[in-house]
């Protein structure tokens, strides 16, 4: 419409042609084969590297050092379990415990790391007759006595969480909440320590925005994306220079719901469209079949027509395939990844997801499906050397195009092997877990936290400190009143912002108070008006009876006597 709007200035307005030819060339629409988005050049905007400046210290007692848990029962298994995705803080330690950099004198250190994996102790919750909560108090008692939290308030230090929310059956499994329905936040994870944490810089699964909302999730004043724990077998699986059959794959649920549920849905299309194809192999992993996967379910009623065969046979199908020869869905997805040359990454819940990271681990080129994506490290990373941002309008309008897309890039030959060669490279740069001495990636670890240290120097990511705030209150009768202050803190951490927000109300109050006026008026007036058309004017301190329009509410209205109600909704804040 745009487009041809300004066609029609062009031919008509010879004042308006220059604007017009402007305008035509923003909106002019993509060429087929352009349909990646290709953000500018990461060197343009990524602040320089300083992380090599940071000198940790790595607390050590073990109320405040949960790598004991390692040996607990159950630990390994939960590593290689689809549930490890949020045991990246175990990785971080394993790199950062014999760095270089670390110091072992505190006084030497400008940064404090805090190795509480606070995942790892929720999932295994008992161990060594200590339980998840009773880890979290002794952390916490432990904390508010050292004085070198106490010095900045915690603003030094920097600890790591890739897990969101505990949710679930599966995730709760073991703890004293494995029948609660409802996500579990990190903040009450990790009461009553989360208290002492809200000055820190935190690696987490995405960076979270200032202020109270998103302050249960973030965990910490400075959050950055520190990545998810890939799927294990995709680390075994891969090989450099592997031959890949595969064109693309994909093994999940069409049915999910948040930013990613218009895009899944969508996405069983190409399960359709696909069918037959052997060099694509779409399948919907969970068997999602029955109330909420209507997505799925339609899908695979289109696919068992073709096939002439029931949905149910067809279902039997895709979970044979999805279990592969071991019968594990989750090792045969990663076995899957390794052999094929790109693997879908559409958004879930949020746009990120573990399953982003295990292609890479295989190195399988990612095809990203959610346009705000941001991905670990992204400043020192460039992702643009090799994944697929392919634009969701595009994928929406004919989602098999994608795949005809990809398609002219594998017939490239020179173009596929840059781009797995490029993912090679970043295994490197972004798993904790590849090959080598993780020099790579926790330099950029470092960077993230130094940028979160020092957020006003030019080009800096993560959101800005405030003031630093005194050190909380550590006396046993001063402790109970902690509960009672945590409004209060937040409201500090985010005085800023709401100074901001009274001077903008304050500059509209005097219009809202004549609009008010003005309206009182109009009410006035209003009565009047019926009081005289109806011949019930009463106007001594009785006011104004009997003026509802509704008959059968009369009597409710002359029991209200002189009362006159004015009603304000105010939308938009």
């Amino acid at each position: 419409q745009v487009q041809g709007a300004m066609r029609d200035v062009l031919r008509a307005d010879a004042a308006g042609r220059g604007l017009a030819a402007m305008l035509l060339l923003l909106f002019a629409a993509p060429a087929s084969g352009d349909m990646e988005i290709v953000p500018k050049d990461p060197s343009s905007y990524a602040p320089e590297p300083m992380g090599h400046t940071i000198k940790f210290y790595m607390y050590a007692d073990p109320t405040l050092d949960f790598s004991h848990l390692f040996a607990c029962p159950g630990f390994k298994e939960l590593v290689e379990s689809p549930h490890g995705e949020g045991l990246q803080e175990v990785h971080v330690y394993n790199r950062l415990k014999n760095h270089p950099q670390r110091v072992t004198n505190p006084a030497e250190a400008n940064a404090f790391y805090l190795p509480v994996m606070e995942y790892t102790s929720w999932k295994m919750h008992y161990c060594n007759g200590v339980s998840h909560e009773e880890r979290m108090q002794a952390a916490y008692a432990m904390l508010r006595r050292s004085r070198y939290y106490k010095r900045y308030a915690g603003n030094d230090h920097f600890w790591v969480s890739s897990k969101s929310m505990a949710f679930g059956s599966t995730d709760l499994a073991g703890t004293p909440l494995a029948n609660v329905t409802s996500a579990v936040s990190l903040r009450f994870r990790m009461q009553p320590l989360s208290k002492l944490l809200r000055n820190t810089v935190v690696g987490r699964m995405k960076p979270f925005k200032g202020g109270a909302r998103g302050a249960a999730s973030a965990g910490g004043k400075c959050t950055f994306d520190v990545g998810h724990q890939p799927n294990q077998e995709s680390l075994r699986a891969f090989k450099p220079a592997l031959e890949r059959p595969l064109l693309l794959s994909f093994a999940g649920s069409f049915d999910v719901c948040c930013t990613g549920k218009f895009i899944r849905c969508r996405l069983a299309e190409v399960l359709v469209g696909t069918d037959g194809d052997p060099t694509v192999r779409l399948v919907p992993s969970r068997g999602a079949r029955g109330s909420g996967r209507e997505c799925t379910e339609k899908a695979l009623r289109r696919v068992a027509a073709k096939r002439g065969i029931t949905p149910d046979e067809l279902n039997a199908e895709y979970q044979k395939l999805a279990g592969g020869a071991t019968g594990n869905r989750y090792v045969e997805m990663a076995r899957t990844m390794s052999q094929s040359r790109f693997c879908l990454a559409p958004a879930g819940d949020i746009c990120t997801s573990s399953r982003f990271y295990s292609a890479i681990a295989a190195g399988c080129v990612p095809v990203v499906l959610c346009d705000n994506l941001k991905a670990a490290f992204m400043p020192y990373v460039n992702y643009d050397e090799f994944w697929v941002k392919y634009d969701t309008t595009f994928f929406m309008d004919d989602p098999l195009n994608l795949v005809r897309y990809l398609k002219r890039i594998a017939g490239n030959a020179t173009e596929m092997r840059r781009r797995l060669d490029a993912v090679e490279r970043a295994r490197t740069q972004v798993l904790f877990q590849a090959e080598g001495d993780g020099t790579g990636v926790v330099a950029n670890l470092l960077n993230a936290v130094y940028d979160c240290l020092h957020p006003r120097r030019e080009g800096a990511t993560g959101a800005r400190f405030a003031e630093p705030r005194k050190a909380p209150k550590h006396s046993a009768d001063e402790a109970e009143e902690d509960d009672e202050e945590d409004e209060a803190e937040s409201g500090a951490a985010g005085s800023t912002k709401l100074s901001k927000l009274l001077r903008a109300v304050q500059s509209q109050q005097i219009q809202l108070l004549r609009g008010m006026a003005d309206l009182a008026k109009r009410v006035a007036r209003l009565e009047d008006a019926r009081a005289a058309r109806r011949g019930l004017a009463d106007r001594g301190d009785r006011g104004v009876r009997g003026v509802d329009p509704r008959p059968g509410e009369a009597k409710r209205w002359r029991r209200a006597g002189r009362a006159t109600t004015v009603r304000i909704d105010f939308k938009d804040g």
